[in-house]
């Protein structure tokens, strides 16, 4: 209903599901889920098309996928994301409870594990990007993405604002040195991500 006819509303609609799903895949070992909602998405029309998209400068999003997901899955992916360093944004329902809205940590951080090699963090998060490069529409990568920006939590106690995990503001010279060498991570998944797109 948000394309309208492709001209009368919007041209790009976002995946707002996506960034939610893809985690609940990595952290179950389980696509299913993420399958049977990419078997709906069909192309509307030659004038309007999906943006497909994982990570925002805002935070992940809670209510696009609660079609597909249940609470209980929604509070696991939200258990991962504070084991990682992340926080969660709560609202309080009729009944008194609480239940995640909004999940705010950079999606390098949400994938990676702790107990994992960088080596397969890295690959991890690689793959996780790849989804978004295959499937019917057109791909967003925020650019903390593009580097495998790890979370930013001085940023969250200088502002007292969560989203500002994921805006974290590059030292030109800094990311410019990081890029050359070819041991960093930056310049890792940046050689990786930069030849899924050429393909």
């Amino acid at each position: 209903s948000y394309f309208g006819n492709g001209y009368n509303e919007v041209q790009l609609v976002y995946q707002f599901a996506l960034p939610l799903l893809v985690l609940h895949t990595f952290y179950t070992g389980d696509a299913s889920r993420l399958l049977e909602w990419a078997s709906r998405i069909e192309n509307v029309s030659d004038k309007t098309a999906f943006f497909n998209v994982l990570a925002t400068h805002d935070g992940l999003g809670v209510v696009p996928v609660k079609a597909t997901l249940t609470d209980k899955e929604i509070t696991d992916i939200a258990d991962n994301i504070k084991e990682r360093g992340g926080f969660i944004s709560y609202k309080t329902t009729k009944d008194g409870s609480k239940k995640p809205y909004e999940m705010n940590i950079t999606y390098y951080s949400a994938i990676a594990d702790s107990k994992n090699s960088e080596e397969l963090n890295i690959k991890k998060f690689i793959a996780s990007q790849a989804i978004i490069l295959s499937l019917l529409g057109i791909p967003g990568i925020y650019i903390h993405s593009l580097f495998g920006t790890e979370n930013y939590p001085e940023g969250v106690e200088k502002t007292g604002q969560k989203r500002t995990i994921n805006r974290k503001k590059f030292q030109y010279d800094k990311l410019k040195e990081d890029l050359v060498n070819l041991d960093s991570r930056e310049y890792k998944i940046f050689t990786e991500f930069t030849k899924l797109i050429y393909i």
